[in-house]
């Protein structure tokens, strides 16, 4: 006997399925080649060994939403086209190999203007119609979890941009090249960042001096946002409340329409005005590789601008110390140790250095490095890693490991045209390690450390009593 439409057990057996789809999908978004090369933690297990225990995937956010159990993982890995489990269905892989050398800027779009509900299935919706999008970026305040209202969108083909690009046109959606790149809004939503970081720290020294318990001004500024959007929702919500019980109403006297038929055309009209509020038309877009030239030459000013404060500032320290230096000045000849800069445990010598073949990468980059601390912290997650020589705003950094077959290695995990990795042989090889014996020589030599002027940039930033925003002179002028 067929079970009645509605009945409690096919409604089971529908949210059954439609859990195990959402899982599958999941799960081909991790193994997929937009997410896997940008995803360090698990492109090195896959790295590793190509099947990756399902355990370890009930760790990730997304997953933990779905389910907690590995058995229905499994069961809806059954039907993938994209991944394969082992043998004993406690691994998954993929079927197809990955593209590790994918140009995943060359496929993205900068968006920017975004409405403040908007999230990946928004974005998702938005773009769709000029590609497929296989992923969504959407950066967040640490503090309030907000979106900064900008975001990336990457499709799964260079064409999709170009059509997107001639789309955004024919409205003025696309943001001009040779903008200042102050304007922004990454660099504004990080300037502001900044600032209220700044602002809730002098308020937390406030406090404790005074010993009140005042909130900090960033947390005032939230909760005035979201009562001003809370506001709003309450008297949409309250009209549309009003709207619906006047249709059940009609439902109820008439009695020839079903009470779902009308909410699920109140829920699909509900959808489609707020589709309408967040319009695309207000959004503004530019290719990613643009953004990049933009941003790095706003970083570019913005270190030029440190660097003229900090010779300013070391100029009066300098002044300051001289002074008040001592008329004597007694240096030591000790010996530094048996351990040296470079974490060698045999005692330094004073010249010279054994220079081993095959030890030094140079790792050259598409981009000037940003992030000085977070590079060297992916290069140290490799054991073999003994020395990191790199600085911030440099296209090429250096590598030094244990063994040959180490730098070997390291060579095979660095061949994408943004990261490619090269073992210096000869000459270059040769000069390298005469570099690595001259600083070496000039630590040992510099036994006493005479004080110097605070360094940092915050520090730096707290003297001058200002922060500091770029094109301001071209603007007066």
């Amino acid at each position: 006997m067929e079970e009645e439409k509605g009945s409690p057990g096919k409604r089971v057996r529908s949210r059954k399925k439609l859990m195990y789809n959402s899982i599958r999908k999941q799960m081909e978004f991790y193994f997929s080649d937009a997410n896997i090369t940008k995803d360090r933690f698990l492109g090195q297990l896959v790295m590793e060994d190509p099947y990756v225990p399902i355990e370890v995937f009930l760790s990730f956010n997304r997953m933990k939403q779905l389910t907690d159990s590995t058995k229905d993982i499994v069961k809806s890995l059954a039907k993938s086209q994209l991944l394969q489990l082992s043998e004993d269905e406690k691994k998954v892989r993929r079927k197809t190999k990955i593209n590790w050398n994918i140009d995943s800027d060359g496929c993205t779009i900068y968006v920017e203007g975004l409405p403040s509900k908007a999230d990946h299935e928004w974005m998702k919706n938005a773009f769709s119609s000029y590609g497929n999008v296989v992923y969504v970026s959407l950066p967040k305040y640490s503090g309030s979890k907000r979106i900064k209202q900008f975001g990336f969108v990457e499709f799964d083909c260079s064409g999709s941009v170009e059509k997107t690009l001639k789309a955004f046109q024919k409205f003025g959606g696309v943001l001009s090249s040779e903008m200042d790149p102050a304007g922004l809004q990454s660099v504004v939503s990080f300037n502001l960042e900044q600032k209220e970081k700044a602002e809730g720290a002098e308020g937390e020294e406030k406090d404790a001096a005074v010993e009140e318990e005042e909130p900090p001004k960033k947390k005032l500024k939230v909760e005035e946002g979201e009562s001003e959007e809370k506001a709003e929702a309450e008297e949409i919500e309250g009209e549309n409340a009003q709207e619906s019980a006047q249709e059940d109403e009609k439902v109820d006297e008439g009695g020839k329409e079903d009470k779902k038929t009308h909410r699920r055309k109140r829920h699909k009209a509900k959808k489609k005005s707020s589709g309408e509020r967040d319009s695309i038309f207000d959004l503004k877009i530019m290719t990613k590789k643009e953004w990049k030239r933009l941003r790095n030459k706003y970083l570019n000013l913005q270190r030029e601008k440190f660097r003229e404060a900090k010779i300013a500032l070391q100029g009066e320290a300098n002044c300051q110390r001289n002074a008040q230096r001592s008329p004597t000045l007694t240096i030591s000849s000790k010996s530094p140790g048996s351990m040296n800069f470079y974490g060698e445990s045999k005692p330094v010598a004073n010249t010279g250095i054994s220079m081993e073949k095959g030890l030094i990468l140079e790792l050259k980059l598409a981009e000037p490095l940003v992030d000085v601390k977070d590079f060297k912290a992916e290069l140290r997650q490799y054991d073999f890693v003994k020395y990191v020589d790199v600085k911030e705003g440099t296209m090429a950094a250096y590598v030094r490991v244990d063994t040959p077959e180490a730098a070997e290695e390291l060579q095979k995990r660095y061949t994408d045209p943004e990261r490619q990795a090269t073992i210096l042989s000869g000459d270059a090889e040769a000069a390298y390690w005469q570099k690595i014996a001259q600083d070496r020589d000039a630590k040992i030599k510099k036994v006493i450390k005479v004080e110097k002027p605070k360094r940092g940039r915050e520090k730096i930033k707290k003297k001058i009593n200002q922060h500091i925003f770029f094109g301001q002179d071209d603007d007066k002028e």
